[in-house]
């Protein structure tokens, strides 16, 4: 399962805007037809620490899993900041690429760690 760091955007700016409105970001929140794609990028910043949240596997191959983000993390803040700066975007993906390596959470935090070094040297 890799990251669809676009989609991740999405989730992320959504999940604030619900958790500033005092509620949670739930599956209900989004169209059917993405929801299983949103699960999976659910899944994986819950994992990675990123969000904080309730998620509930799917019991049968009836549909995708249910879950509510209670809130971003540190880390989550971090990540969508990143994603909001369009010109350390493309340099972290620029540098991700000219190395050909793998677009992952580790990866790019590691890039985008070499770059403010870079700025800062």
């Amino acid at each position: 399962m890799k990251p669809d760091f676009e989609r991740i955007n999405i989730i992320l700016t959504k999940a604030l805007v619900r958790n500033q409105q005092g509620a949670d970001l739930k599956n209900s929140d989004f169209q059917p037809a993405e929801l299983e794609e949103v699960a999976l990028q659910v899944l994986l910043l819950q994992h990675g620490g990123y969000i904080e949240a309730d998620y509930e596997p799917r019991l049968s191959s009836s549909g995708p899993a249910n879950f509510a983000i209670k809130g971003l993390t540190f880390e989550g803040h971090s990540l969508l900041k990143l994603l909001q700066d369009e010109a350390m975007w493309q340099q972290t993906l620029q540098l991700i690429r000219e190395k050909g390596l793998e677009t992952d959470f580790e990866t790019v935090k590691i890039a985008v760690a070499a770059i403010i070094n870079g700025m800062l040297s």
